[in-house]
């Protein structure tokens, strides 16, 4: 014997929920550089060059003690113009004219001071 079966269909009571919107992690199109070496050097001479101006403040001028102060000023010039000549930094220069104008106006103090001396 055959049982009648009856169709019955159902819907939800609830309103279907939406899924939550789903965060895509994107990848980040920068990379982590280093530093080029020069950088930490003129860091190095200028540390060396206010350590020397702050102690001879305290201490008598002597004419050594001018002389170690302006050869670390020359360092300091020889690691800057290497600075200067690298093809990154011309690049910057090439683009922001503004830039050289400050820099020559703050080159040419720097090279008067180096002349009083």
């Amino acid at each position: 014997m055959v049982d009648v079966f009856s169709r019955s269909l159902s819907f939800p009571n609830k309103i279907p929920r939406q899924r939550p919107h789903i965060s895509h992690h994107l990848r980040s199109i920068s990379i982590p550089c280093r530093s080029h070496p020069l950088i930490s050097h003129i860091k190095h001479d200028i540390a060396d060059l206010t350590s020397w101006s702050s102690a001879s403040k305290l201490n008598q001028q002597t004419t050594s003690n001018l002389c170690h102060g302006l050869s670390r000023l020359a360092q300091l010039h020889s690691t800057l113009q290497d600075i200067f000549q690298l093809p990154h930094a011309q690049q910057s220069l090439r683009r922001h004219p503004h830039w050289v104008n400050h820099l020559l106006e703050d080159l040419l103090r720097f090279v008067d001071v180096y002349g009083i001396f």
